[in-house]
């Protein structure tokens, strides 16, 4: 009984480690595209934050800082920023966190399934706004008329906003596709979507990496790629394992990451 004891606070004081201790992941890509007088952009991603009562404002400092000593272009965040409500972020005045993250283009995030909050998306995405986060809808921007990125809206707000989603092939059509194309959506579902509309680099969250084992067994029979990076074409794609966790406050199989991607643009 002992040796079981000791065994089960083994795993459970290294699953705590492993979802409070973010590594960083580094991914170095290369895109055969000129971006304006870009050679080269660092895209932090950190998805999955999940701010809540558990994963508190002092994780996100720890969050601000570690991004920060990166030095990121720019910062991507594909959904899942709080964990269902509002009120810790707004109580903890997590917001003034968020605007301590320096980046050369700023911070911007798509929303993940979580973000919904039943029905407040309009008062979640004002929030995220004044706090510095530019929250992208099914909307593209371009960057230092360098590069589009573009944010959709995770596939399950449909049923809480009532509003369906627009197809990428819509919010892509009218932009000049000889310019990088970046994608945030938080769940990495449909990978041909992207692939068909000549995306270079999507940004994915939302598995976890499993979180839990066995659960990345499950994540990985429901989608084409659950966690790490896979090229299709030319279009690369990346899923993380997520800053936060969902539920109890350990992992065990996966690890807490922030992403670090290189990109440098190749004119043909």
């Amino acid at each position: 009984i002992l040796v079981v004891v000791i065994l089960l606070i083994g795993v459970m004081v290294y699953g705590t480690w492993s979802a409070r201790s973010a590594k960083v992941t580094n991914y170095d890509l290369k895109i055969n595209k000129t971006a304006g007088n870009l050679k080269t952009l660092k895209v932090v991603m950190v998805s999955d934050i999940h701010l809540g009562s558990v994963v508190n404002n002092r994780r996100l400092t720890q969050m601000v800082n570690q991004i920060n000593k990166l030095k990121p272009d720019i910062v991507l965040i594909p959904g899942d920023i709080i964990d269902s409500s509002l009120d810790p972020f707004v109580r903890e005045k997590m917001g003034d966190n968020f605007k301590r993250l320096k980046s050369v283009y700023g911070l911007y995030a798509c929303l993940g399934n979580h973000d919904g909050m039943r029905s407040k998306v309009d008062e979640g995405v004002k929030v995220f706004n004044a706090a510095g986060i530019n929250v992208l809808r099914d909307k593209a921007i371009l960057i230092n008329n360098s590069f589009y990125l573009i944010g959709r809206d995770d596939i399950s707000l449909q049923s809480q906003t009532k509003v369906k989603r627009k197809e990428l092939s819509y919010i892509t059509k009218d932009l000049d596709k000889s310019k990088p194309l970046l994608l945030m959506d938080h769940q990495p579902a449909n990978l041909g979507d992207a692939e068909n509309q000549g995306i270079d680099l999507q940004v994915s969250g939302h598995t976890h990496a499993g979180q839990l084992f066995p659960a990345n067994i499950v994540t990985s029979l429901l989608f084409e790629l659950d966690y790490g990076y896979l090229e299709k074409n030319n279009s690369n794609y990346i899923v993380s394992s997520g800053y936060g966790t969902w539920g109890p406050p350990i992992r065990l199989g996966s690890r807490c990451e922030i992403v670090e991607i290189n990109i440098k643009f190749i004119s043909k």
